[in-house]
């Protein structure tokens, strides 16, 4: 068990075969965080964004596409060890980026 998952909110959801303990956090009703706790003390932190159902609800409507299918995702993980502190750092990270995305202005 990693309790630094434990006391950031994450709840266990697989545990592998190779010893790795897969980890989700519901940040809000369209973001998820998943982490990977592999026995070597590496974690591996992504998220994925409900894109298509956050426009919707917005609403927006996307072309030729079913939009609740719709996710965006990082095109590689956050890696590091479970150290105290890595994950609260690496999910700042994630938020920060997230809250830098200004549609409106194109950035």
């Amino acid at each position: 068990m990693s309790q630094q998952a434990v006391d950031a909110g994450f709840n266990a959801v697989q545990q592998r075969r190779d010893g790795a303990v897969v980890w989700s956090k519901r940040e809000h009703r369209y973001l998820i965080f998943w982490l990977t706790v592999h026995p070597n003390g590496v974690a591996e932190l992504t998220w994925e964004l409900a894109l298509g159902e956050y426009f919707v609800e917005k609403g927006f409507t996307f072309s030729a596409q079913d939009e609740l299918s719709l996710f965006v995702f990082p095109t590689t993980e956050i890696t590091g060890t479970m150290d105290d502190g890595w994950l609260q750092r690496s999910m700042d990270q994630v938020t920060d980026r997230l809250r830098g995305i200004d549609l409106a202005r194109g950035v």
